[in-house]
C-alpha cells in the first residue's frame, strides 16, 4: 500500500490536484481508526486506506466532490442501516472525516511577450500564478525576461500540444501573436490555429 502523505507530496510537486481525507473522530465500532488517511489523485487512483468497504467508498465519493470544487469538507458517516447519514453497514459506530483538497496554482497564459506581456508576467507570478508566455516570433519569447522565471515558449510553427491546466486563464497581450498563435484550450492545450478568447 502506498503511503498517502508521500503520494500527496509527489502530486503537489508534479502540480497535480489531489484530496486528503483524514479520520478525525470515531465513536463505537468502526473499520477505520482515528488518524487513518486516504489520498485521492486527479486520475482517480488512491493511496492509503479509509477503512475499506462501504465506509471508504462513501469517503471517496465526498473526496471526489472536494476535488471538483476545491472546497474542504467535514463529513460524518453513521455505520448503521437506518437513520441519517447512514452508509448501510452493521458496525454501529460513527466516523467523522476531514477532507481537504490540494490544487496546483492557477495558470496564466500570456500570448505575446512585448511591452504589455513582460510586466504582466511579473505581476502574475507575484500573484501566485504559474505563468506561461507564448510568442510566434523566433527568440522574442525569451527577450527581456529574467532567466529561470516562469515558462517561455516560441509557438511559431509548432504543431504539437502544450498541456495546460483546466483552470488556465488566457490573456492576449499582442494582437499579432494572438492572430497567429494556436488556440489555447484549458485542460487540453495549445493545438489548433485561431483563438476564440478575447484580447486584452
Amino acid at each position: 500500500m502506498r503511503n498517502p502523505i508521500l503520494t500527496l507530496a509527489e502530486a503537489m510537486q508534479q502540480k497535480r490536484s489531489a484530496v486528503l481525507a483524514t479520520v478525525i473522530e470515531v465513536k463505537g465500532a468502526s473499520p477505520a481508526k482515528v488518524g487513518a488517511q486516504i489520498v485521492l489523485l486527479d486520475d482517480d487512483t488512491t493511496a492509503g486506506s479509509g477503512g475499506g468497504g462501504k465506509l471508504e467508498a462513501a469517503i471517496l465519493t465526498d473526496a471526489r466532490l472536494a476535488l471538483a470544487n476545491g472546497q474542504p469538507r467535514l463529513t460524518h458517516y453513521s455505520l448503521t442501516e437506518e437513520g441519517p447519514e447512514v452508509i448501510g453497514t452493521l458496525c454501529g459506530g460513527e466516523v467523522r472525516v476531514f477532507i481537504q483538497s490540494f490544487l496546483p496554482p492557477p495558470q496564466l497564459i500570456i500570448v505575446g511577450s512585448g511591452h504589455i506581456g513582460r510586466p504582466l508576467k511579473v505581476m502574475g507570478e507575484a500573484a501566485g500564478f504559474n505563468v506561461l508566455v507564448v510568442d510566434v516570433e523566433p527568440g522574442r519569447a525569451g527577450r527581456g525576461h529574467r532567466a529561470g522565471s516562469g515558462h517561455l515558449r516560441n509557438m511559431g510553427g509548432e504543431a504539437g500540444r502544450h498541456p495546460l491546466s483546466r483552470h488556465a486563464v488566457e490573456f492576449l497581450a499582442d494582437h499579432q501573436s494572438a492572430a497567429r498563435t494556436p488556440a489555447i484550450v484549458p485542460g487540453q492545450g495549445i493545438f489548433r490555429e485561431g483563438s476564440g478568447a478575447g484580447q486584452g
